[in-house]
């Protein structure tokens, strides 16, 4: 989800019973969610956008849908889109320097 082209979430947002818990037991799920900024916001944006035209065959374009961004943080990110065809969803890939994440 992109907020305002300068800021993304990116991660699960399940609503179900079984995300109530934090993984305590079989029966309980945990989600994690990432507040995101930067080049990758409008990587997010991108794929739905793409999405959008695929499905309305409306195409967004302009400032308004992909605003300039500033570099943001210290870890990189890039956004990998999967076909709907094999399975609709969105993921992202964070890098770490830290050998011990």
């Amino acid at each position: 989800m992109v907020v305002d082209g300068r800021i993304g979430f990116i991660g699960g947002a399940g609503i179900a019973d079984d995300w109530r818990g934090n993984a305590q037991g079989p029966g309980h799920w945990r989600g994690t969610h990432f507040r995101v900024e930067g080049p990758v916001v409008a990587q997010i944006q991108s794929a739905f956008i793409d999405n959008w035209l695929r499905t309305s065959g409306e195409a967004l374009h302009g400032d308004a849908f992909l605003p300039a961004l500033q570099d943001a943080g210290s870890i990189p990110a890039q956004v990998v889109m999967s076909s709907p065809r094999v399975a609709r969803g969105l993921g992202i890939a964070v890098g770490c320097r830290n050998p011990n994440f």
